[in-house]
């Protein structure tokens, strides 16, 4: 058995340069160079709309995290090929522990596009706004806190055709509540229309 595989790497290591000096022999024409693919200016739409699926890791303190499924929904309004303002809503829910537990968060801020030479456009952003935890007591009141919150993250658009995308994210998401930092983590996929 080593032997036949032994014959078959030698034939086609023999057959190679006389595969090479065929084609250096016979004439041919030379080819254009290909072009790369690159966005048309048209194709860059100045406002993206993303409605999705969001999945957020809350740091609770002491080491202790859990997770709530949600939606989460932005606009971006882009004044050149690269640079946007973007405003984003979320929200997010579960009952970890037993606790009935509601988290929502808005902010806004500038965000940073590759939009050029692909159908996948990286980005990355800055946002600053706030967020709000509301959990159900133990007595069944309802109990809200609010917090200052910053996100910094990116991800990147997967053009469908020239107004859709599909979008993967990542952000790491900071707040403030009760007077402890809380270091947390969302991630988000859905559609994007552009226009």
């Amino acid at each position: 058995m080593r032997t036949r595989w032994l014959v078959l790497g030698l034939c086609l290591f023999l057959a190679a340069p006389l595969a090479a000096q065929e084609s250096a022999l016979s004439p041919s024409l030379p080819s254009a160079p290909q072009p790369r693919p690159q966005t048309a200016p048209e194709d860059l739409f100045p406002w993206q709309i993303h409605l999705g699926y969001e999945y957020l890791r809350v740091d609770s303190g002491g080491g202790v995290h859990f997770g709530l499924h949600g939606f989460t929904t932005s606009g971006t309004r882009f004044f050149n090929d690269w640079l946007g303002v973007e405003a984003s809503v979320s929200g997010a829910f579960g009952s970890p522990f037993g606790i009935p537990t509601r988290w929502f968060w808005y902010g806004a801020g500038p965000k940073i596009a590759w939009r050029h030479y692909s159908r996948v456009h990286p980005w990355g952003h800055v946002l600053a706004g706030g967020a709000r935890i509301r959990v159900v007591q133990s007595a069944g009141v309802p109990a809200a806190i609010n917090s200052f919150s910053w996100v910094a993250g990116g991800g990147a658009d997967i053009r469908l055709n020239g107004r859709l995308a599909w979008r993967v994210e990542a952000d790491y998401v900071n707040t403030r509540f009760s007077s402890a930092t809380q270091h947390n983590s969302r991630y988000r996929s859905g559609i994007v229309l552009n226009f």
